[in-house]
Formats: C-alpha cells, sequence, structure tokens
C-alpha cells in the first residue's frame, strides 16, 4: 500500500482500527516535514504488514497499538537480514508493541496451517 503526501507539513495519515496489508508494504512517500512535532504517519490500532517504509519522515506509535511486520527480503542473497521499519524517527508509547514475525519452519510455512 502507497500513500503519497504532497505537503507533509499541513498533512498525515492516521490510521486506527486494524489494518491489514496482505504481502506488502506501508510506503509513505512526500516531502519530509522540519516540524519536530509533526508525524507523518501515525497509528492508533493494529497493523499487520510486510514494513514500514517512510524514508524521511516521522512515525508515531500510540498507545495500546500493535504492529506486525513480516520483513522485507533485500534482493541480494548475501544479506542475512530483512527490512521492517526505515524512517527518520519512530516514537512509541510505553503501551504500544511492534512485533517482528519470520517465516516458520516446516513446509508450506504457513501460521495458519
Amino acid at each position: 500500500m502507497e500513500v503519497y503526501l504532497p505537503n507533509v507539513a499541513d498533512s498525515s495519515l492516521l490510521l486506527s482500527g486494524q489494518a491489514y496489508i496482505l504481502n506488502s508494504p506501508l510506503c509513505i512517500k512526500g516531502n519530509a516535514s522540519t516540524c519536530s512535532d509533526f508525524h507523518s504517519l501515525s497509528l492508533l490500532g493494529t497493523l499487520s504488514a510486510s514494513a514500514i517504509i517512510a524514508p524521511f519522515q516521522s512515525v508515531f506509535v500510540g498507545a495500546d497499538s500493535y504492529i506486525r511486520l513480516g520483513g522485507l527480503i533485500p534482493y541480494d542473497p548475501s544479506c542475512d537480514f530483512s527490512l521492517l521499519i526505515n524512517c527518520q524517527r519512530l516514537l512509541t508509547t510505553k503501551e504500544s508493541s511492534i512485533v517482528s514475525i519470520g517465516n516458520p519452519p516446516g513446509p508450506g510455512n504457513s501460521y495458519l496451517a
């Protein structure tokens, strides 16, 4: 899912409730804000995605928020890591949770099996 914010100093994305983005990252694009108290993306609820990609943006994870990220596998096979969050600034609260979900072992690689 890709969201473009043309004027980040004047607009932001607020995700509340439940958002499930299957097999792709949440991408926030736009001009970065210079205001230190402004958040381009505010997450207040449950989000499941492969990653959060918000270069040069501020991301806020509110109280009681639950974020599940599967990770983006890099194109280079020699890399042994996957990307979860790419942002300039990440602000969290005590009650928020960010969880990394990897591929389960075994045939089929499904958590539902």
